[in-house]
């Protein structure tokens, strides 16, 4: 079964492809620009997160050439995948080394998150403060704390980071490629 979200990629996927070909779609009457291919992600609600990959994905399109793209054999969606890994990976160290979270269980957890959103369930209420899920992966931080951060206020900060990260990676990273 397809889920809405990769019916929205692929399409999206399409248009990019028609682009960096300079093919006409069936269903369009002009070449595809990007600025076409970003309003249609802007006007999609579930893509909307999910864009800044998009302008990423464009400007990597950009700066090869049709040459060679057409001499390597351009696969739109295996040149879509290296580059979410790629984000994805990046941004995830970031995250961990920016909040000192535990890597191991970061990864853990993130990649059930992004499975579990895949089967449904909404991302933004699958990184919450229920639970034991979160403090698992939070650094050792005083609860009273005087000084500098508390418990508290590193779980909302941490917390709200997992979300944007979980909603720019549901849907367009497979939890399979993590492990």
């Amino acid at each position: 079964m397809i889920s809405q979200i990769d019916a929205d990629v692929e399409y999206i996927l399409d248009l990019i492809r028609a682009y960096a070909t300079d093919e006409v779609p069936k269903d369009a009457k002009s070449k595809v620009t990007p600025e076409q291919i970003l309003r249609t992600i802007g006007g999609n609600i579930q893509l909307r997160p999910k864009k800044e990959l998009f302008e990423a994905f464009l400007r990597r399109v950009d700066e090869k050439t049709y040459i060679e793209r057409a001499a390597n054999g351009f696969d739109v969606r295996e040149e879509w995948r290296a580059l979410v890994d790629e984000e994805y990976e990046r941004r995830l160290d970031a995250l961990i080394q920016e909040e000192r979270l535990k890597p191991a269980e970061t990864r853990r957890f993130v990649r059930s998150v992004i499975h579990r959103a895949r089967l449904g369930d909404n991302p933004a209420y699958l990184v919450t403060g229920n639970g034991t899920d979160v403090d698992k992966i939070l650094p050792p931080v005083s609860i009273f704390a005087k000084k500098g951060p508390n418990r508290m206020e590193v779980s909302r900060r941490v917390i709200a980071k997992l979300r944007r990260f979980v909603e720019l990676f549901a849907g367009v990273k497979r939890p399979d490629d993590d492990l």
